[in-house]
């Protein structure tokens, strides 16, 4: 089923990639440690890992990746976002990086168009749209967001990919 673009969401496709590892950093933006505007935690995030990339090797693709946990069908006592780049493998990567394998997860892609704050209007409409009459139940309470470098956060026209594990 398509999701009209105006709704915020276009079902792409059903993908289960064979090797995703990606390597970066965590904030946690609701519970625990959370302080401070969850939007500054994230840009802040973002800086942070650009300035450390030098220390990533076996970098694979320009695309940038955000991963949301605990915040989808449930809202857990603790939710992470990490900001992340894919890598062939995780040996050599240095033990201060999250490093998460995605390999085999099965994810519908969406297109999401808009700012990176709109994100949420896309999640609404997968959950509440696509998945009802797709037949499919999300797995794993995490959305992944792949961010090509085009991307302008700043230009509501704009897209990227968002996906559910399913």
């Amino acid at each position: 089923m398509n999701v009209a673009p105006n709704d915020g969401a276009v079902f792409l496709t059903v993908i289960e990639p064979t090797s995703l590892k990606l390597v970066g950093l965590s904030v946690i933006t609701r519970g625990g440690a959370s302080e401070g505007p969850v939007f500054g935690q994230i840009q802040a995030l973002w800086a942070q890992l650009r300035a450390r990339l030098n220390e990533i090797s076996g970098r694979v693709g320009a695309d940038r990746y955000a991963l949301i946990t605990g915040d989808l069908t449930e809202q857990l006592p603790v939710s992470r976002y990490y900001a992340l780049v894919a890598v062939d493998s995780f040996e050599g990567v240095p033990a201060s990086f999250e490093k998460i394998d995605l390999s085999g997860r099965r994810m519908a892609k969406f297109t999401h168009k808009g700012t990176p704050f709109t994100v949420g209007q896309t999640a609404l409409k997968v959950i509440n749209s696509w998945i009802p009459s797709s037949g499919e139940s999300i797995q794993h309470n995490e959305e992944l967001c792949i961010i090509s470098p085009e991307y302008d956060p700043a230009n509501a026209d704009s897209e990227f990919e968002y996906g559910v594990f399913i």
